[in-house]
């Protein structure tokens, strides 16, 4: 089983380990983590921590349902901030005989160590504001996080937000 990295859709890097993988006779299943590519879930591109770890779980749970699945032989490959996930998921999953990752990221520290200044609190408390705004009625706060985001934004002139 594959996980994929921040933002990606299993046909991205997914799609190319898991054909190496099969190329070598493995059985490779990647998916769209929830709120991302065919999967569903809003806001759309969401990237949450809880959600990815909880995918990945139910990922195994259908590789056990499959007649051909050896269930004493089933391992993670994780990608990136899949790298994280998957080490996360792995600490409760015992259905994995073997883990590996590529280019391990774990997301939650990269997102803190940006922070301007270290400010995590100040940021929780912006967060914390922005919600009850939402809850009260304000436009949905949507923030890119992947710098060609950003870039093709500023190329179209769109506002950004900066932290």
């Amino acid at each position: 089983m594959l996980t994929t990295p921040g933002s990606g859709v299993k046909e991205q890097i997914g799609a190319v380990y898991a054909e190496k993988m099969a190329d070598r006779g493995f059985v490779a299943l990647t998916f769209d983590p929830s709120y991302q590519g065919e999967s569903g879930g809003e806001p759309r591109h969401l990237d949450d921590p809880a959600a990815r770890v909880e995918d990945i779980h139910c990922a195994v749970d259908y590789l056990m349902t499959l007649p051909f699945i050896d269930e004493a032989r089933v391992g993670l490959l994780s990608i990136c901030a899949g790298g994280g996930y998957g080490i996360t998921a792995a600490l409760t999953e015992r259905r994995f005989r073997a883990i590996g990752t590529v280019v391990a990221s774990n997301i939650g520290a990269a997102f803190r160590a940006m922070q301007p200044g270290g400010d995590v609190l100040g940021t929780l408390e912006a967060v914390g504001k922005q919600r009850t705004a939402e809850a009260r009625g304000a436009d949905l706060r949507l923030d890119p996080w992947i710098l060609t985001v950003l870039r093709r934004q500023k190329s179209r002139a769109l506002p950004t937000r900066t932290f």
